[in-house]
């Protein structure tokens, strides 16, 4: 492959005019603003409404200097250097959810459905009607994936390219399994989903996996809200199974498109993590080990029996009916107060922000988890062929672009708070475009296990040039001095001002 994305050091951080204030264009399918002379839709499809999101998008390519010499002209095309005309093209945003429990804008949660419709623009100019675009994801399973495409505006923007080119885009809820929760967050109903048409393919792998150095630990791997007999099926010594949907496999370039936010268990969620969401049953992902980190877990730093009888109980009253759980739930909640109280009393809160008790299901720096399993899954997303065996080289071509125009901090992903960066991080390479992220948000890198891991890679490396190497572009605005504030569990872990 021409174009690898190991060796590819640049990043573009780009941020709007910190005098205008960020914020998203409101009507979809979020036309520019301005015709720009590659646009492909011509001056009878602007919009009257300042589309400073599509006007950013450009700019990073142009800092990006792709296709430099036809900037300006019809023939620019930034994104041919990774996609050639006929491309399978996979696009992964982040859709996590369709509501923000606080009742706030989805718009710090997901990717915007005005970043997805430039960006789409862009590949179909490099791609051309003999290509394919397909838009996965596979968000949590109690997410009405319908919900999100609507608020997001996908429906019209596929519409108006069948009406214009009669190009066909995929939008793919690559789930294989959904549930239904009532208002008290009891699950309901269960049921298999459609998933990705083409299919799965189990991928494998076995002592390459980053797991396998906890395999004597399997029996305690954890996901929240899914039941634990599932994981040994698939993660033992030497199996480190992942369902990985074909549409992915079968694509030649993959544009991943990250939100900019906080998150309760990696720390960040930014480009690496969205690969998370590139597995079909999320039962099949480790995310923690049950226990304190004195019995071999990491799921909080300390506890004994009241930690244990809080976590295991309250998954299963979860899976009770409606009734039993809202019981359970209140009477629980009590009884765990008074423990929490009576153990405050005896142990140390350390170098946490909260107080230990209060850590729960790995939402904390010390997970030494699920690092693991996201830099599995970034193995996958590069070296699984088509038939999802392991290759020695990469097997396609990549381009991130992280939506931070209006990101999240505090307890990402789900219960983030908002916070107006007018910010687009660009890049060919997950881990230099995260260090980008993490510049922005004030964070350490050192501090946060899948990035500073991800350089030690001992098989299926995802770089091959330093940290001090990353060649950082800025486009002159100096970036918001206040920086993000982390979730509870890595306050006081990861902000750089800690560090120096």
């Amino acid at each position: 492959m021409s174009h690898s994305f190991l060796h590819d050091n640049r990043v573009v951080i780009y941020q709007q005019n910190p005098i205008i204030e960020p914020g998203y264009p409101r009507f979809s399918p979020f036309n520019p603003s301005e015709c720009y002379p590659e646009y492909p839709f011509g001056a009878e499809y602007l919009s009257a409404e300042e589309n400073l999101v599509y006007a950013g998008i450009r700019k990073v390519f142009e800092l990006l200097e792709l296709d430099k010499k036809n900037l300006g002209s019809k023939s620019w095309n930034p994104l041919g250097e990774v996609i050639q005309v006929g491309s399978k093209v996979l696009v992964k945003p982040n859709f996590v959810t369709h509501f923000h429990p606080r009742g706030e804008s989805m718009d710090c949660m997901i990717t915007h459905g005005s970043v997805l419709r430039a960006l789409v623009d862009y590949i179909f100019i490099a791609t051309g009607p003999s290509g394919k675009i397909t838009i996965l994801d596979v968000p949590l399973q109690s997410a009405d994936f319908e919900k999100i495409v609507a608020h997001t505006g996908l429906n019209e923007i596929r519409q108006l390219y069948w009406e214009t080119f009669h190009f066909s885009i995929d939008i793919i809820d690559a789930r294989v399994k959904k549930v239904v929760l009532d208002d008290s967050g009891c699950i309901i109903k269960e049921f298999g989903a459609q998933g990705d048409q083409n299919g799965y393919q189990v991928v494998d792998l076995g002592t390459a996996s980053e797991l396998e150095k906890l395999a004597d630990d399997f029996l305690k791997f954890r996901v929240s809200d899914y039941q634990p007999e599932n994981i040994p099926k698939h993660h033992q010594h030497g199996k480190h199974e992942y369902l990985i949907p074909r549409s992915l496999l079968e694509a030649d370039v993959v544009v991943n498109v990250p939100k900019l936010k906080t998150h309760i268990k990696t720390g960040v969620t930014l480009s690496l993590k969205n690969m998370i969401g590139i597995c079909g049953d999320k039962s099949w992902l480790p995310h923690h080990r049950v226990g304190p980190q004195a019995e071999g877990g990491d799921e909080y730093p300390i506890g004994g029996q009241f930690k244990r009888f809080e976590g295991e109980i309250i998954q299963k009253l979860r899976r009770s009916n409606p009734f039993i759980w809202r019981t359970g739930r209140f009477l629980g909640k009590q009884l765990i107060h008074l423990l929490k109280f009576a153990s405050r009393t005896r142990s140390n809160t350390g170098d946490l922000a909260c107080h230990p008790m209060d850590i729960n299901f790995g939402e904390w720096y010390g997970n030494d988890t699920i690092w693991r399993t996201v830099l599995d899954m970034n193995k996958i997303l590069f070296y699984a062929d088509q038939f999802g065996i392991m290759r020695s080289e990469p097997q396609r071509k990549y381009f991130c672009f992280v939506d931070g125009w209006i990101a999240g901090e505090g307890q990402g992903p789900l219960l983030p708070t908002p916070k107006n960066c007018g910010v687009f991080i660009g890049g060919f390479n997950p881990i230099a475009v995260d260090l980008g992220c993490l510049e922005v948000m004030g964070f350490n890198w050192q501090s946060i296990p899948k990035i500073c891991e991800s350089f030690q890679l001992k098989s299926y490396s995802l770089v091959d040039f330093n940290p001090d190497e990353i060649r950082f572009i800025k486009n002159g605005y100096k970036e918001d001095n206040r920086p993000f504030q982390p979730a509870i569990g890595w306050k006081g872990h990861i902000e750089k001002q800690i560090e120096n």
